[in-house]
C-alpha cells in the first residue's frame, strides 16, 4: 500500500515537473530517495540500489529489468550528460540573474545621478547667466565650492530628515 502511495506521489510530482527524476530506496536506512541528477552508481558495473527513472510521469529505465551492456552504457552516457545539461542550464541562468542584477543596480544608481545633476543644475541657474563675463579660474572654483557645500548641506538635512523625522516637522 505504501509503495502504491509512494508511486502515485512520485507519478503525480512527474507529470507536474516534466523533468526526469531518479527513484531508490537509500540501503542505510530504508527511505525513498528523489534526485533530479542520477546516482554514482546508475547503471554502473559495480551496481547498487534498484533505480527508477521517471521522465514526463512515465517510467522510462528499471535498473532492475536487464539490458544489454552497449544499451546499460548508453543509459549511463544519457542520464550524465542530461545531468550536466541541467547543471549548465541553471548556471547560465545565475549568470544571467547576476547580470540583470548588475543592470538594475546601474540604473539605480545612473537614476540617483540624474536626480543630484538636476539638483545642481536648479542651484547653477540662480548663478550669474552667460551675458556676464565668464568667471576667472579662482571664481569658478569658488563657485564650484559653494555649490559643493550648498549640495552637501540638503544632503545633509535630508539624511537628518530620514534619522529623525520629529525633529524636522
Amino acid at each position: 500500500m505504501t509503495r502504491f502511495l509512494i508511486s502515485l506521489i512520485i507519478t503525480v510530482f512527474c507529470v507536474s515537473v516534466n523533468a526526469r527524476m531518479y527513484q531508490w530506496v537509500d540501503p542505510d536506512n530504508g527511505t525513498t530517495q528523489l534526485s533530479g541528477k542520477p546516482p554514482a552508481w546508475y547503471r554502473s558495473s559495480t551496481g547498487g540500489p534498484r533505480i527508477f527513472v521517471f521522465e514526463n510521469g512515465k517510467v522510462v529505465d528499471d535498473t532492475g529489468v536487464k539490458v544489454s551492456e552497449p544499451e546499460r552504457d548508453q543509459l549511463r552516457l544519457q542520464a550524465f550528460l542530461q545531468a550536466e545539461e541541467d547543471r549548465s542550464s541553471v548556471r547560465d541562468k545565475l549568470l544571467e540573474a547576476k547580470r540583470l542584477e548588475a543592470a538594475l543596480g546601474l540604473e539605480q544608481k545612473e537614476e540617483e545621478a540624474v536626480v543630484e545633476t538636476e539638483e545642481v543644475a536648479a542651484a547653477t541657474d540662480a548663478h550669474p547667466t552667460e551675458e556676464e563675463a565668464p568667471p576667472t579660474e579662482q571664481e569658478a572654483i569658488n563657485q564650484m565650492r559653494s555649490l559643493i557645500e550648498e549640495w552637501e548641506a540638503r544632503r545633509t538635512e535630508a539624511a537628518k530628515g530620514v534619522v529623525n523625522p520629529d525633529e524636522n516637522q
